[in-house]
C-alpha cells in the first residue's frame, strides 16, 4: 500500500508519521491515537474516522462534541515536542484549572 500523504501546515507529510490529539475545551491534551498502526494499518485517516476509534460509542462522541472536545492531527515531532510534555505533567490542566 502506497504511503497516505496529509496536509498539515502547508506541508505534505505521511499519515503514518501522524498523531490524532484529543483536547479539554479550555485546550489541555487529554488523549492521543496514532493515525496509523505499526503494522501499517490506517486507523484514522479523517477527523470522523478519529472520533470513531477514540470512543466507543456515538452516545460518548456526542457528550463530548456538546462538550467542547475538539481533535486535531499533527505529526509525531510536534506531538512530542508540544503535547507530550503536558500529558506528562500528572493531574491537573496545563491551563491551571482543577479536575474534579
Amino acid at each position: 500500500m502506497p504511503d497516505l500523504a496529509v496536509r498539515i501546515d502547508d506541508q505534505y507529510v505521511p499519515l503514518a508519521d501522524c498523531d490524532w490529539v484529543f483536547r479539554e475545551p479550555c485546550g489541555c491534551p487529554f488523549g492521543v491515537m496514532s493515525a496509523v498502526a505499526h503494522s501499517g494499518h490506517i486507523i484514522a485517516a479523517d477527523e470522523g474516522a478519529a472520533w470513531q476509534e477514540f470512543y466507543d460509542t456515538a452516545r460518548e462522541r456526542n457528550a463530548a462534541r456538546k462538550q467542547g472536545v475538539t481533535a486535531e492531527l499533527m505529526t509525531h515531532e510536534r506531538y512530542g515536542r508540544e503535547v507530550m510534555p503536558l500529558m506528562r505533567g500528572g493531574s491537573g490542566h496545563a491551563c491551571g484549572k482543577a479536575v474534579a
